[in-house]
């Protein structure tokens, strides 16, 4: 298996993601210790989402490195979809009462994470509009330095971290320009014949388990960092890339074609998922606390699939029509 066969998992890495994601956000306890572990780090599928996206402005790059126009390209694949959802979030908000023209103004460009004021929607959606604006000058940088200097260029990434620390909205991003970069550098790798082997495959697990270590002990004995220092994300900068590695090699290797297309699926549709998810367990944590419906949460949780997957089948139909709708009203040329 050669290092650019991985591309064609990179929508089962998503898949992994998003399960990952919503099972850190579900409001479930879980008694068994390493499933508690894994739930209480769900944040590494936000590393992977980002793993992946650096894997695919790469390519988008390399195919045409004009800068307006890839911007472009980027934002019309995720703003039409991003601007109905956060239209009917507004109202939502609006409802409840807890709408502002400042915060209905940053939510619609993105950048409400960015102000350091409450009530953004989700910090990934700013995270996005700095990657996209970063990823020409990331990409031309993976593709001229060797391998050492990746590192040493990797090192001043996280040391330009440092000044943010303590501040939650910012550091919360910008450690995670590191993972998107490495995409990158990932995606120039698939260019070329590697082979992956069992040396390749022990030395990215080995770096995952140096990372799965840091953010056990992080987690363990420096819990008042997590957030202020960086300490919840760093780690992730050796266990992403291993991760995604080893994951893609044992479903090839085991050839479940059933869990290849299921995972394929969730991460084709990650984008609406990453939106309805978060609203919808909202309403499910308002319901379950109002009708004090404790005992039976688990079986809501599960309920709550229904309307996760409606509500990603309408956002992404809704969105279609739209486009369709405008591309009807364009001038003819």
């Amino acid at each position: 298996m050669y290092i650019k066969d991985m591309l064609k998992y990179r929508n089962v890495w998503l898949g992994i993601a998003m399960i990952w994601i919503v099972l850190f956000h579900v409001n479930i306890g879980v008694d068994f210790a390493p499933l508690a572990f894994i739930k209480a780090i769900g944040y590494g599928g936000v590393d992977i989402c980002l793993f992946a996206s650096g894997i695919g402005c790469y390519f988008s790059l390399d195919k045409n490195s004009d800068i307006s126009s890839f911007i472009k390209r980027r934002f019309l694949r995720i703003g039409p979809e991003y601007l109905i959802f956060i239209i009917c979030w507004l109202v939502y908000k609006a409802i409840s009462g807890s709408l502002s023209i400042s915060m209905a103004l940053g939510n619609l460009l993105g950048v409400q994470t960015l102000t350091g004021k409450d009530n953004s929607f989700n910090w990934y959606i700013s995270a996005i509009v700095i990657f996209y604006f970063l990823a020409p000058y990331l990409k031309k940088t993976a593709d001229k330095l060797t391998a050492i200097k990746h590192i040493i260029f990797i090192a001043f990434l996280l040391v330009l971290t440092i000044p943010f620390w303590s501040v939650n909205n910012w550091i919360i991003i910008l450690t995670r320009i590191p993972i998107y970069y490495i995409g990158m550098v990932f995606a120039k790798a698939c260019k070329s014949e590697y082979l992956i082997n069992k040396r390749l495959i022990f030395t990215v697990s080995l770096f995952s388990f140096i990372g799965v270590a840091a953010l056990w002990i992080s987690m363990q004995y420096f819990g008042a960092h997590l957030w202020s220092k960086g300490l919840y994300w760093y780690p992730f900068i050796f266990i992403t890339p291993g991760l995604c590695i080893v994951a893609a090699y044992v479903i090839n290797l085991i050839k479940v074609k059933k869990i290849k297309n299921l995972l394929d699926i969730i991460g084709r549709y990650s984008f609406e998922i990453y939106l309805i998810h978060i609203p919808l367990i909202e309403i499910i944590n308002i319901i379950i606390n109002k009708f004090s419906l404790q005992n039976y949460s688990v079986f809501i949780w599960l309920a709550g699939i229904i309307p996760l997957i409606i509500g990603c089948i309408i956002l992404k139909k809704a969105t279609d029509a739209c486009l369709k709708l405008v591309n009807r009203m364009k001038p003819n040329a």
